[in-house]
Order: C-alpha cells, then structure tokens, then sequence
C-alpha cells in the first residue's frame, strides 16, 4: 500500500507543478489585482507543499504529515480569501483571523499527532469541511454577479469534496489501527486520492475563470476598439468628403466670381468662432475676476471689471456685424483712419501676452496719412498676424524673440509689414497657408490667413508673405491710397 501511495503522490505532486508554475508565469497577464494573484500563487504553493510532504512522509518520514497537513490548510485559507476578494478587498481583521485560525490548527494538529489517527482525521476532516463551506458560501455570492459556468463547475466540485470528506468521517471505524495517513486501505486511500483530484480540480478551473474573464475583457476592448476604428473611418471619410467640397467650391471661386457670396457663405459660422475667440476668451477672464471681487465686496474695482466686460462683449458685437457684412453687406463699409493709430490700438490688446511670453514687439510706422478702409475687418487682419507672430515664436527656443510692425506710404500705396524671427514657413506648404482650413497649428482652423488674405483683396490691396534670409518670415499688406474703396466696383 505504501508503494501505491508513492506512485500516486509522484503523479500528482508532478500535476500540481506544472499548475504551480503556469500561474507562476502567467500571473502578470491576468487582470487582477495583486492581493487576488497573491493568494491563489499562495494557494498553489501550500497544496503543492502539502502534497509533496504527503510523498515524502510515504518513505518513512511521519513528521512531514505535520507539515503537509498545515500546508494543506494554509491552502485552503488562502483560497477562501481569494473567493473573498473577487467582489472586495478582504479586511485586515478577516485576514488576522484567517491566519490565526491556521495557528491554532497546526498546534492543535501538533498536540493530536502522537494520539490515534482517527482522531486527528476527526480534526482535519472537521476543519476542512468547515472551510469549504465558506468557499460555498463565497462562491455562490459571487455567482449572484457573475453567473460565470467556472464558477457553477466550482459549486458543484465543492459540494462533491464535502461529501467524501463527510463520508470518510463516517467510515473512520476501518481506520482504528492506522496510524498514519499512508498506512491506510484500499478505500481509504482512494477516498483521500479522489479528494485530492477533486482539489486539483477547483484550482484548475479557477485558472480557466480568470482567463475568461480576461478573454471577456479583451474582446470587450476589441469591439470597442473596432466601434471607435469604425467611428474614425466614418470621420476620415467624411473629412474626406469635405476636402473635395471645398477643393470644388475652391475651382467655383475662380470661374465663377458672382456665386463667391454663396460659396464663402458656407465657412461663416467657422469663421465667426474663429474671430470671437479672444474676446471670448477675455471676457471669461474678466468674469472670474469679478467673482472674486464680489468676494471682496469692493464696488470700484467690480465696477471697473463690468465696464471691461462690456467693451469686450461691445468688441465681439462689432467682429460679428464685420463678418456678416463681409459675407452678405452689399458694400464695403469704409472710413478714413491712420493706419498707425490702428495699429497701436491693436498693439495694446497684446501688451500682456507678450510681456508674459518675452517677446519684444517694435514698430517703425511711418503712414502718416489717412487711408480708407472698413475699421473693424483690417482690426482682425492684424490680429489674426500678430497672434499667428505670437504663437510661432512661443513654439520655439530662441534667446531673442522679437515682432517688427512697420509701415510705410507712397503717393499710391500704404504697405504694412508684420515680421517676427522665428523659423520662418517651410517651403513645402508655400501659399497653402491662405487656402481656407489649411493650418500648420495643432488647435488651428486654418481660417485666420485665408480671411485676412480675403478682406485685404477686398479692398483692392495684396497680402503676400516672404521669409527671410536670417530666419523669421514677413507678411506684406500692401493697399492701394483711393478715395472710395467702392469706385473699384468691388461687392462683398
């Protein structure tokens, strides 16, 4: 019998090795947290331990039965915390007692061991059938959430390994001269065999529980990722589509001057967000300033706040009535204005950006005399170049940045020039820069440059750009010195 007992423990210790080491070097993979990984590695380990002691013990080592039996417990405590701990994190009191619990059982195991074998069976057979009940009692709450078909399987091996370690407890009178587990008969030993492989079993088909719930997750995140692939391919195809409507309505701009209304129409509410975004923007800033004023109950400053909240919301007014009339206005709406007081009026709204990002502005204007334009649109014209400047030199490391405004006149002509030193435009874009949602910004619109380009070819004039030799690049406005910007016959 003890050579039947040998063969058997080899048989399973070499199983349970191989389960031992597959969760071993699989355990990264499995999505589960670390105090689950921890008690089922520690689950394998103790009944790999216990097992291995039974097979010793066989050859003449009684003592090792000390070991394999507190072994065996160590496993089945551990599995019962990681039961706990698929729907929580087991509390350090349950833990404390779990573990004492498995104190107390090898020393009340070390005092039975000299004392008939039946009673020491009573013991473990006792314990561990209490213990499995609570493995029911974890599995079937778990069920409740998870009607996994493991965990079903679970339940029903569960019930089986009560049942036989119930029937061994019935049938201890065969065991009455036995003194140690492997001196066992037939039955017994097939009763313990069948207990084990039972065992084996349940810790089989937790590893197959937590690969389908990693399956599961998985496929989860291939079908989200398929819907989000779909989702993007509908994107990509009607960005697409929109390329083409607007490389068509590109052609119609050419060929057909008197349908330009209702083509440029079409970009208005892109437009519009484009040009309110900083009057916006400030007036956001001016709101938050005031909620903390009004913290403060200091009328004056709340007062002066509100006043900078309606000049900026008066601001946004005046950019809307600019754009519709640039879309829809019959005519150009025109007065005569310095073209250097425009300019320092607008120099002001960015003293504040480029304090904070130390960029040095210069202006040499030299335009001394009066030309006439639409207010309002020529504002957002410089705007959109020195905030394109603004943002070109941020995005680079130099020591020195700078922004040279000049302007100059002719008896014909006003010529603006907005310069910054930055790297310039790379040759292959070239005049793409101006085509309508073309952009070499992250967070740009690509509608800054087209529409500048636009309202300054509507008043007879040319913006061009040229980069320079020593890094940077100049944007050219040059307007031709007329009376009525009308008499040209040009119609928004």
């Amino acid at each position: 019998m003890e050579n039947i007992n040998q063969v058997t423990y080899v048989i399973i210790v070499f199983f349970i090795m191989a389960i031992f080491f597959k969760a071993l070097f699989e355990i990264k993979n499995l999505r589960i947290s670390p105090d689950q990984k921890t008690y089922w590695i520690n689950s394998i380990l103790a009944f790999l331990v216990s097992n291995i002691g039974y097979l010793i013990a066989s050859f003449g080592w009684p003592l090792l039965l000390v070991v394999s039996n507190i072994a065996l417990m160590m496993s089945l405590i551990n599995l019962y915390l990681l039961y706990k701990a698929l729907d929580y994190s087991v509390d350090k009191k349950i833990k404390r007692l779990c573990y004492g619990f498995i104190v107390v059982y090898a020393l009340v195991f070390i005092s039975l061991f000299n004392i008939s074998y039946v009673y020491r069976y009573l013991f473990v057979g006792g314990c561990i059938f209490i213990v499995i009940c609570l493995h029911l009692i974890e599995v079937l709450k778990r069920i409740k959430r998870d009607s996994s078909i493991h965990l079903k399987f679970i339940t029903v091996l569960q019930g089986l390994f009560m049942g036989l370690v119930s029937l061994r407890i019935f049938n201890l009178h065969e065991a009455f001269n036995v003194h140690y587990v492997y001196e066992e008969s037939a039955s017994g030993l097939f009763v313990r065999v069948v207990m084990t492989l039972i065992y084996f079993a349940i810790l089989l088909t937790i590893s197959s529980y937590f690969y389908e719930k990693l399956m599961l997750s998985e496929m989860k995140a291939v079908s989200e990722l398929e819907f989000k692939l779909i989702q993007l391919e509908q994107v990509t195809e009607e960005k697409d589509q929109i390329k083409l409507l607007l490389a068509e309505r590109e052609q119609l701009l050419h060929s057909l001057v008197k349908s330009e209304k209702i083509v440029e129409t079409g970009v208005l509410s892109a437009t519009i967000a484009h040009e309110l975004s900083q009057p916006l923007c400030a007036i956001k800033i001016n709101a938050q300033s005031m909620t903390r004023l009004v913290r403060d109950q200091k009328n004056v400053l709340l007062d002066d706040a509100l006043l900078r909240i309606s000049h900026n919301v008066d601001r946004a007014a005046e950019t809307i009535d600019a754009l519709k009339n640039i879309f829809v206005g019959p005519v150009i709406k025109n007065e005569n204005i310095l073209m250097d007081s425009l300019i320092e009026t607008i120099g002001i709204i960015f003293q504040a950006t480029v304090k904070k990002k130390a960029i040095n502005v210069v202006y040499d204007l030299n335009a001394p005399r009066a030309i006439k334009v639409n207010v309002s649109e020529f504002q957002q014209v410089f705007i959109n170049l020195l905030n394109n400047a603004i943002n070109a030199l941020d995005a680079i490391d130099i020591s020195v940045k700078q922004i040279t405004v000049k302007t100059e006149q002719s008896a014909t002509l006003t010529r603006i020039v907005v310069l910054d030193n930055g790297v310039g435009i790379p040759e292959h874009i070239g005049q793409q820069i101006f085509e309508l949602m073309s952009t070499t910004k992250s967070t740009g619109m690509g509608v800054g440059l087209w529409l500048s380009r636009y309202i300054v070819e509507r008043h007879g004039g040319v913006l061009v750009y040229e980069n320079q030799s020593n890094g940077g690049v100049a944007f050219i406005i040059e307007l031709p010195m007329i009376d009525d910007i009308n008499t040209l016959g040009m119609i928004a």
